[in-house]
């Protein structure tokens, strides 16, 4: 008998600890069709197939995400994962938060805009990119100067007969006297010979 009462006891344990168990949460269905308005969208514009949509826990951590199909989105977040999320759109925060609650299904419109960036910030992006071109621009005209051919002809140690230290071609002119009396006398050894 007391086997019996044993077993007993042991089944209803295994009863009440079955049945003590929650079964799961189920999530929270957030999601947006461009289709009725609730689409999203970055800068006005829907966002492109592909476009990644990320739900943030309240201290910015990624908890669930989804991808952006023929203009519709779908994020699932699990009640333990999060009370509330915020969105992103293609890595761009979209304002507003949004409450967990398990077993619900919310249409959100995501509309995501890019940040302003400072009229000042652009210009001086715009001054240092415009500095740098300016430099380059002045390295490469300095290194053309310096390949360019020399103002005079070089010294070739002939005492001047090269180098057009007279301001004459000396050195074609002597050539070419030279050529002229080789062929004369060339010339006149033919005449002897004859």
């Amino acid at each position: 008998m007391l086997a019996v009462l044993g077993a007993a006891v042991l089944a209803l344990s295994l009863a009440t600890a079955t049945f003590a168990q929650a079964p799961p949460s189920p999530p929270h269905q957030f999601y947006g069709s461009a289709g009725d308005g609730t689409g999203a969208t970055l800068d006005g514009v829907a966002a492109a197939d592909g476009a990644v949509v990320i739900a943030l826990d309240e201290a910015g951590v990624n908890v669930a995400e989804g991808t952006v199909a023929d203009g519709v989105w779908l994020v699932q977040v699990d009640p333990a994962d999060a009370a509330s999320v915020t969105f992103t759109v293609g890595g761009i925060a979209v304002d507003g938060s949004h409450d967990v609650v398990s077993g619900s299904l919310s249409a959100v419109t995501l509309a995501a805009t890019s940040p302003v960036v400072e009229e000042e910030v652009v210009e001086e992006v715009v001054e240092e990119v415009v500095e740098e071109v300016a430099e380059e621009v002045v390295e490469e005209e300095a290194a053309e100067e310096e390949v360019e051919a020399p103002a005079a002809l070089p010294n070739t140690g002939l005492g001047g007969l090269a180098d057009g230290s007279s301001g004459l071609p000396v050195l074609p002119l002597v050539l070419a006297l030279t050529v002229v009396l080789a062929l004369g006398g060339v010339a006149a050894t033919r005449r002897s010979l004859s």
